[in-house]
């Protein structure tokens, strides 16, 4: 089974470590595979297991208001494919 954890970063705060909690637990004691999917650019704040795939969807949040809609919108198809092929999704947004 494949798990996809959605998150806009991972950077320091709360859902963030409650979501590289779940990721590390799951691919340590449950052998299932989990991939992080970040929704904006940046890298993980929490230690996350070499087990656990993380995929950044790229979009740039320090652009021109027109680059960032244009941004939005490659993000929402790259986003559309990734669910395709989902078997479990958690989100989490704040």
């Amino acid at each position: 089974m494949k798990i996809f954890l959605v998150i806009p970063t991972l950077y320091a705060g709360g859902a963030e470590r409650v979501m590289s909690i779940l990721a590390n637990n799951w691919a340590k004691k449950h052998a299932v595979e989990v991939e992080i999917l970040l929704l904006a650019n940046g890298s993980p704040f929490y230690k996350i297991d070499d087990r656990v795939k993380i995929t950044n969807l790229g979009f740039k949040t320090n652009e021109h208001p027109f680059l960032r809609i244009i941004s939005l919108f490659k993000l929402f198809f790259k986003f559309r494919n990734y669910v395709k092929k989902i078997d479990r999704i958690l989100s989490y947004v704040s």
